[in-house]
């Protein structure tokens, strides 16, 4: 569950919870491909790497479009 709210958070606050819910989906993940972990987790899990990855899309986006526009001031 913490991943899939730190992936939602990093898509309002900063690229860092973003990256944390990202971490946190894939050790979920394992652990519930190990047995370690309920299964009931798993759409949290997914959620949290949706969103991680749509952050870390965004800030690679903006990131560019900055430079781009950095670099083109006249």
């Amino acid at each position: 569950m913490a991943s899939g709210v730190l992936g939602g958070a990093g898509l309002c606050l900063a690229f860092v919870p973003g990256l944390l819910g990202l971490v946190l989906a894939y050790a979920e993940l394992r652990s519930i491909e190990r047995g370690d972990t309920p299964r009931a987790g798993r759409e949290w899990a997914r959620a949290g790497l949706v969103l991680g990855w749509t952050n870390v899309g965004l800030a690679v986006v903006v990131g560019l479009v900055s430079a781009w526009l950095g670099l083109h001031r006249s």
